[in-house]
């Protein structure tokens, strides 16, 4: 899409462990740190969108790696997470 303001799909992704590839619109720059859960890729960016995709896909360590880091940034925004700040 080409505006989010709190993407509950984005995060719902990062809580179930699920490296993601989002745009670069609001609220995704928020919830994903570039390299880390997943990538971000510049709005109507297809091919970019395709290849950060094929690369998680391919590579199982980097997959495993990013669905760990994606479940613990999730954390960060639960709602007791939340409270406690």
């Amino acid at each position: 899409s080409s505006w989010e303001g709190m993407p509950n799909a984005v995060l719902e992704a990062l809580a179930s462990g699920v490296p993601v590839v989002v745009t670069a619109v609001s609220g995704t720059r928020e919830l994903v740190e570039p390299g880390r859960q997943g990538h971000i890729v510049g709005l109507d960016d297809a091919g970019a969108i395709a290849a950060h995709s094929a690369g998680i896909l391919g590579d199982p360590a980097l997959r495993a790696a990013m669905a760990a880091a994606a479940r613990e940034r999730a954390l960060g925004f639960s709602t007791d997470a939340m409270v406690a700040k």
